[in-house]
This record gives C-alpha cells, sequence and structure tokens, in this order.
C-alpha cells in the first residue's frame, strides 16, 4: 500500500516541528554539547529554535535534512539519523498517534500512518510490501525536491521501527533492514540497533519483519474510538477543496480551518498565504464582514467539538490535539467559556 501524494517544491514541502522532539537533549548528552550548540545548529539551517517545542510550527523538510548533515559533520555523529529517532518515540506523529493507539493491529496502524502521514510531512511515504513469507515496511523520501538524504532517510527507518516496537510493547523483531545509500556509520551501530543484518545500496529503503509481527495486537486497541476518529479524519480530509459559487472570505476561511484544524497548522499567517493574501489584507477583510480569524478558529473548534466529546469518545488530551490545541488545559479552559462547565461535567449532565 502506498498513498501518493502530489510532487512538491522544496521549499513547499513541510515537516511539523514534533519530528525535532529530543534533538536538544540529544546533543546535550553527547561529546558534552549544550543547548547553546543546538541553538546555534538550528539557526544555521533556518529553523526557530524557539518554536520547536510548537506543535503548530512547520519548515521545510530540506532544512532538517542539512540540519541532521551539518550535525553528523559538526558534531562527528555519523549516526545522528539512528540516535536520533531511537530516543523518540510516537509523539512525534503528533494528531497520528491518536489513530495508531486505537488501531487492532501493527498491520492497520502502519496503514493509518501511511494514510495521514503528511500531516506530518508531504515530504514521507510509508508504504507495505505485504509478502506472505516476508513483509516490508518502505519509507521513500524522493519527494523533498532535493536528492533523498542518507541522514534523514536513517532517521525515518530507524523512526518506523522504533514507534512499529512501541506499540507491539517490545515484541518488534525486524530480519533485514535495508538502505539505498552507502553505509555511514560503523556497522556495529547498525547491528546494536536493529538486532539483524543490514544492507546498503539496496533497491528500497524497508524493514524486513517476521510475518506473525503485523498481525501483533496494540495493547490499547479500541475499534469504537478508532472508528470515531477515523471518521473525523475522514470527514475534514471531505473538505479539502473550497466549495464552487461565491463565497465570502470569512467562509474561505472558516473551509480552510475546518481542513487544517486537526493537522495543528492553522495559523493566520498560513491560512491567508492558502487564500493568496497577505495575513493583514485577510484581517482586514474579515473585520469588514464583521468577523476575525480568532472568531472563526473558536467557531470551527466548537462545531467540531460535539462530534468527539461523548461518553465512548477519545480522551480529553486526544479531543484537545484534533481540535488544533497543543494543551488539554487550553481546550478546557475554551469549553468552559462556551459551555460553562467542564468537558467532564458536560458528559455527566448530557
Amino acid at each position: 500500500m502506498e498513498i501518493a501524494k502530489p510532487e512538491h517544491s522544496e521549499q513547499s514541502v513541510l515537516v511539523r516541528a514534533t519530528v525535532l522532539n529530543g534533538f536538544s537533549a540529544l546533543l546535550s548528552s553527547v561529546n558534552n554539547h549544550t543547548k547553546t550548540d543546538a541553538i546555534t545548529l538550528l539557526k544555521s539551517v533556518g529553523i526557530d529554535p524557539e518554536r520547536i517545542e510548537d506543535i503548530e510550527y512547520f519548515f521545510p523538510y530540506s532544512r532538517f535534512a542539512e540540519l541532521l548533515k551539518i550535525t553528523a559533520r559538526e558534531c562527528v555523529i555519523p549516526d545522528i539519523g539512528l540516535r536520533f529517532a531511537f530516543g523518540q518515540n510516537s509523539k512525534i506523529l503528533g494528531p497520528i498517534a491518536y489513530l495508531v493507539l486505537h488501531s487492532e493491529n501493527i498491520a492497520q496502524g502502519i496503514q493509518d500512518v501511511a494514510r495521514y502521514l503528511y500531516h506530518l510531512s508531504p515530504a514521507i511515504r510509508l508504504y507495505i510490501h505485504a509478502h506472505p513469507a516476508h513483509p516490508e515496511v518502505g519509507i521513500d523520501l524522493t519527494n523533498v525536491g532535493i536528492p533523498e538524504p542518507p541522514f534523514a532517510v536513517e532517521h525515518n527507518i530507524a523512526a518506523t521501527f522504533n514507534i512499529m516496537r512501541e506499540f507491539a510493547q517490545g515484541e518488534l523483531a525486524a530480519t533485514r533492514v535495508r538502505f539505498r545509500h552507502d553505509q555511514i556509520a560503523p556497522t556495529e551501530v547498525y547491528r546494536n540497533l536493529f538486532k539483524c543484518p543490514v544492507e546498503f545500496n539496496a533497491e528500497r529503503n524497508s524493514i524486513e519483519i517476521q510475518p506473525q509481527v503485523l498481525a501483533l495486537k496494540i495493547q490499547s486497541a479500541d475499534s469504537g474510538l478508532h472508528a470515531l476518529v477515523n471518521d473525523y479524519f475522514s470527514m475534514l480530509e471531505d473538505s479539502r477543496s473550497l466549495p464552487t459559487g461565491e463565497l465570502s472570505w470569512s467562509d474561505k476561511t472558516y473551509h480552510l480551518i475546518e481542513k487544517l484544524m486537526h493537522s495543528g497548522r492553522i495559523s493566520r499567517q498560513d491560512v491567508a498565504r492558502r487564500l493568496g493574501l497577505h495575513e493583514r489584507t485577510l484581517q482586514r477583510r474579515l473585520k469588514e464582514e464583521g468577523t476575525s480569524f480568532e472568531a472563526l478558529l473558536e467557531k470551527a473548534r466548537r462545531d467540531h467539538v460535539a462530534k468527539l466529546l461523548k461518553p465512548d469518545g477519545p480522551p480529553l488530551s486526544q479531543i484537545a490535539g484534533l481540535l488544533g490545541y497543543c494543551e488539554q488545559s487550553s481546550f478546557i479552559r475554551a469549553f468552559k467559556r462556551w459551555y460553562g462547565v467542564t468537558p467532564s461535567q458536560y458528559l455527566k449532565d448530557h
């Protein structure tokens, strides 16, 4: 299974800042490097170090690839992609992790990630070669707009392996790992991390696993919650194109907010860019129509909360993420402002 996405230019292929989870901590633990070194490296490739904890921050994927390359050279860490990925977990997926949490098994979890991975970055394509004897989970990075970056490829393969192992409760074992590029770290590094043979200059970037791995149950599986969250994602997918006909600027803005809300990328600047306007121009036109970006964002969140807040619905932390909130506490405050009670109290009364 492969989810094909349109080709993009180098600058338009973005990645969510969650991909940098743990970067500063990694450098602080290696060769006595400090957080200041991380800041210097981030700035050197045009990534704002003040925003790397912001789930709403996106930047060109090519900058992430360059960051790994420069870090490997400047800090003498040839296995930077591998080491970085093995220190991360499913949180780098952002809201997509909510679907995987409730997937029935590893196979369904991979399919969920493959379907919605472009919410992390359209640069990354995930697929399964479901061969009955030796299935493979593959990664493709040829959509970045630059030659396939080996450090970023190793990060993606290692992150995929590590996240699958996380949801399989540590029961995941690979039988072979393949990379299209030349070997860039010592042999023992790959062997110690993957515990299996590793090939280079292969035809594809992939992790070969035992067939029974795909059927491994995910401990937090819940078919009802999975269907609810998947329906919510699908509902927003169905509204990707603006409706035909004459629309006000507030209608167009509201529609884009609905589309982008669960991805976390809902800044006024980004919506204005997608509408072909300068941010201040959008602000002025919305004001002329008696509203604002902030008011429309809050309306969209309030309109959609009823689809998610149910007795058998997702936990509040997941609802907060699906509505584009960085913190559950921010969602609870907003809900209390809308309804005069907390979400928990609302559920008890309804």
